[in-house]
C-alpha cells in the first residue's frame, strides 16, 4: 500500500486523503486495491492544504486541529493507524 502511495503522490501528484480500512480491497491474489478517490486532487509540492476531508478516526492531529497540512503527510498518518488496526488494535476512543 505504502508503494502505491508513492507511486501515486511522486510521479501524479495526488494525495488520497481519504485511507482507511473502508477503502482497502483485496483481490483474489490477495493484493491490496484502494477504493474511492473522492477527496484526491493534485497539488503542488509544499502546497498546504486547509480542507478537512476522510474520517476523524484516521486524521492527523493537524487535521482535526484545522491547521493547514502538508496532504502527503495525512496519507502517511493514515498508513499507521491502518497498520495499527491490523496488528489487532482497536481505534481510539474519539470522545477522550
Amino acid at each position: 500500500m505504502a508503494l502505491i502511495l508513492q507511486f501515486t503522490e511522486i510521479n501524479i501528484i495526488v494525495p488520497f486523503r481519504d485511507l482507511k480500512c473502508e477503502n482497502l480491497l483485496l483481490d483474489v491474489n490477495n493484493n491490496i486495491k484502494i477504493s474511492d478517490f473522492g477527496f484526491a486532487r493534485r497539488f503542488e509540492h509544499g502546497q498546504l492544504c486547509r480542507t478537512f476531508c476522510g474520517s476523524a478516526a484516521y486524521a492527523a492531529p493537524e487535521i482535526l486541529q484545522g491547521i493547514p497540512y502538508e496532504p502527503t503527510g495525512y496519507d502517511v498518518w493514515s498508513i499507521g493507524v491502518i497498520l495499527y488496526i491490523m496488528v489487532g488494535l482497536s481505534l481510539f476512543n474519539l470522545n477522550q
